[in-house]
């Protein structure tokens, strides 16, 4: 059975909301990098295991356009530190290429 009191190091809302409308770095390489802006942080709903952090969303935007593959990302703030995300691209418009990462 599922023991939430097991996972100390899970991501939450809270670990991204304080950064709404800053800059991550994403790493593509040692050489390359890319700047997403946190755009949009949601609370989708509680989790379906008890104690276990509530389901949320967050939207990023690079606005150089350029779209990215579907894959695990190390994002980076200088507050926060290094962060492994899954990122979606899924739409894109004038202002850049947009990228979801779901945690449920």
């Amino acid at each position: 059975m599922f023991d939430p009191t097991q996972y100390h190091d899970v991501l939450t809302y809270e670990d991204f909301a304080a950064y709404l409308n800053h800059i991550f770095k994403m790493t593509l390489s040692e050489e390359e990098s890319a700047e997403l802006e946190l755009i949009q942080a949601e609370i989708t709903g509680p989790s379906h295991f008890k104690g276990y952090r509530d389901n949320f969303w967050l939207q990023f935007r690079d606005a150089s356009g350029i779209q990215r593959c579907q894959d695990t990302y190390e994002l980076a703030h200088p507050k926060r530190g290094p962060i492994p995300v899954f990122l979606i691209p899924y739409a894109k418009d004038a202002k850049g290429m947009y990228y979801q990462a779901v945690f449920s």
